[in-house]
């Protein structure tokens, strides 16, 4: 207990040290940390630097300390601030197709330093894989028996059951390495070792997304990047560079992050009036494509086609020496987290994760994965920037 005690002391002290203002600008003044530029523009920026520095330091002390309604009047009042500095500046944006890039042509020394030292998400065309034999009737007809982690379309209940479940068309499968684990030749077909010369990353795991009636991923980003195989039907994903985290109302968790907006195709310009103003990519994935997401890019994805299927191959690198961090700020706080792991231990565990394990997911991670998916509450997340009264987010996190 006493060591436990002395450990949360020291997290505190740097917590505090972390909030200072002072504190706060020799880390923004680190060289790794301010090299990254968005290849997108806002402008009238100038006119709001004072505001939209409060709102890193109020953002960093949220992350650090887990309290996603700190200074939630203050922080209210920072968003009024940039919104009259950047509104009379700015159109109100739209989306702009994402860049694809040749399989083919494309150098891994090109790739890397367009997309993967200088973060930026792309489409990678004529990567070679055959899509359709991850096509959902192929995996059944393979695999149909294999019993595999689940959610329930109409209820979000978690649960196990056979593969061939999801032909009913009432289930979804996502983030799971299960058949990946079990039948490692899965893997092999999708040349996934080909992108290491790309991407200079560790890559530590496959992951399956399966839905047969409809499904998509509200906005976030990850603390890790991948490399996205379209294989069955069609997806569509919004892009936002993280640069412009001031625009999305983001709230922000040790491993990720969700935002206010929910899908950023469809964003309600009166709750979440900042938004309008904010540059954001889309991509359609077509069986065959392959997008490379990197760290911590801001993105929604909807399935244009009712069927869908897809493998994340996930990627991992550490900020400011494999990759510029689009987010420093959160690369600080989340190191300092109580929830948080260095990434050795994260890599160690998904290793073991994928090598050993074979059964049930452990208590730890669904417990990790239930609070993120609390966190997708629109709600919880506006009511944290004073968008809407606090009462609508109660429970979502015990917050009173």
């Amino acid at each position: 207990m006493s060591l436990l005690l002395r450990s949360l002391g020291s997290r505190l002290a740097q917590a505090r040290q972390a909030i200072d203002p002072a504190r706060l600008d020799q880390i923004l003044a680190q060289p790794h940390l301010s090299e990254y530029e968005p290849r997108q523009a806002v402008h009238g920026l100038d006119r709001c630097e004072a505001a939209r520095h409060r709102y890193q330091q109020r953002l960093l002390a949220r992350t650090i300390l887990q309290d996603h309604h700190y200074e939630r009047e203050e922080m209210a009042a920072d968003c009024e601030e940039i919104f009259a500095a950047i509104a009379g500046e700015n159109p109100v944006a739209s989306a702009v197709p994402l860049p694809r890039v040749d399989f083919r042509t494309i150098s891994p020394e090109a790739f890397h330093e367009n997309y993967v030292r200088r973060p930026h998400p792309v489409v990678i065309e004529n990567v070679g894989h055959d899509a359709s034999s991850y096509h959902l009737d192929a995996l059944v007809e393979r695999y149909g028996d294999d019993i595999v982690p689940m959610m329930r379309i109409d209820t979000g209940e978690n649960y196990e059951g056979p593969l061939a479940e999801l032909l009913e068309g009432k289930s979804y499968l996502a983030n799971s390495d299960r058949l990946f684990v079990d039948h490692p030749e899965l893997e092999q077909n999708l040349y996934s070792s080909s992108f290491a010369p790309y991407t200079k990353m560790t890559r530590i795991s496959s992951q399956l997304f399966i839905s047969n009636g409809g499904a998509g991923s509200p906005s976030h980003f990850g603390k890790i990047a991948n490399t996205f195989y379209q294989l069955e039907g069609v997806k569509v994903w919004s892009l936002v560079d993280p640069a412009f985290l001031y625009l999305v109302y983001p709230l922000l968790l040790p491993g990720d992050a969700v935002t206010a907006l929910h899908w950023q195709d469809e964003s309600d310009h009166e709750r979440c009036p900042l938004f309008r103003f904010c540059p954001r990519y889309e991509a359609v994935l077509q069986p065959g494509d392959v997008l490379w997401n990197p760290y911590y890019w801001f993105h929604s994805v909807k399935n244009r086609t009712k069927r869908s299927v897809a493998v994340a191959d996930r990627w991992f690198g550490v900020p400011g020496k494999d990759f510029l961090s689009p987010a420093p700020l959160y690369d600080f706080a989340s190191t300092l987290c109580p929830q948080s792991v260095d990434v050795d231990t994260y890599v160690q565990w998904m290793q073991i994760q994928q090598s050993v394990t074979k059964r049930k997911i452990p208590w730890y991670e669904r417990v990790s994965h239930g609070r993120r998916y609390r966190a997708f509450d629109s709600a919880y997340n506006a009511a944290a920037f004073g968008l809407q009264p606090p009462d609508l987010s109660r429970g979502v996190f015990n917050h009173d």
